[in-house]
């Protein structure tokens, strides 16, 4: 395989895993230990949260490619996708699902083997979503939980079940990931309306659509301040969380008036909301 073959074809995994947006999911995986604690998080334990985190996330991304191939393939949106175009095969698909799994297995047993009897929960529920949308317009609220299980995982890992404050940080992320997943859904409702899939904006509409983001955003909002409160969060992350919010003003400024590449820029929104929280929470363990 020449040089060339050889950089198309990472490309084309890149892609397909959506290495751009992984920010969009991990920070998460660094806020809560360092939040929680009042000591360094354990390094190792982290540093395998995070990678398990983001392998997971890419292995959610194979799934949905090789799974929604029939689906992608006419949708205008998505029909440059490389499963679609075969930049990446099924067979090299199911094969980085297996490294994936293999890679999450490992980090996981290097936290603590106990974890490894939790994993196929968050592992199954992150491979059924790409089919829920299929059945169910609560196909979004799926992925949200998915995305939801890594603060609550990090809670877990370096706290304490009998804690309360793993549900609302676990609770702030779930509706912050609905809210989001519900305005990008919006670009594909004529498509999905098409061809009898599943989601909110085809059951409800655009309007209540977006009138229900808004309302999850300003839940998320609530229960994030609610944590920075029983977590004895220090001015900084108070920073971070008033930048979100200003932030999600923004998105839904953009939003109501309908701004050109709206939906590009909802994404770059939330990517950077996680980012700056990730920023802050650190900064907020330093001088706290």
């Amino acid at each position: 395989m020449d040089l060339s073959r050889i950089v198309r074809k990472i490309k084309g995994i890149c892609a397909l895993v959506r290495v751009e947006i992984t920010f969009l999911v991990t920070p998460f995986a660094i806020i809560v230990p360092f939040m929680a604690l009042n000591e360094f998080p354990d390094l190792k334990k982290m540093i395998c949260l995070f990678i398990a985190s983001t392998v997971g996330f890419y292995c959610g991304n194979i799934f949905n490619g090789f799974a929604d191939m029939d689906i992608d393939k006419d949708n205008p949106r998505t029909s440059g996708r490389p499963m679609v175009m075969q930049s990446v095969s099924k067979k090299e698909a199911i094969a980085l699902i297996g490294l994936s799994g293999l890679i999450i297995v490992f980090c996981t047993w290097m936290i603590d083997w106990f974890f490894l009897f939790l994993l196929p929960i968050p592992m199954v529920i992150s491979l059924v979503y790409s089919l829920t949308k299929r059945v169910t317009w609560l196909c979004h609220f799926i992925l949200a939980t998915v995305q939801a299980m890594i603060p609550v995982a990090a809670w877990l890992i370096f706290r304490s079940i009998w804690d309360f404050e793993w549900i609302l940080i676990g609770g702030s992320v779930f509706l912050w990931a609905a809210a989001f997943e519900l305005l990008y859904s919006i670009q594909d409702v004529e498509y999905d309306r098409s061809v009898n899939l599943h989601s909110v904006p085809v059951r409800f509409g655009v309007k209540n659509t977006i009138l229900m983001s808004l309302a999850m955003h300003i839940l998320s909002l609530i229960f994030l301040f609610l944590f920075a409160y029983f977590v004895k969060a220090g001015i900084f992350f108070y920073v971070g969380c008033a930048i979100g919010a200003l932030m999600f003003a923004y998105e839904f400024i953009c939003v109501l008036k309908n701004s050109s590449g709206i939906l590009a820029r909802v994404l770059a929104i939330n990517q950077l909301y996680n980012i700056e929280l990730m920023v802050f929470a650190v900064l907020d363990f330093y001088y706290r």
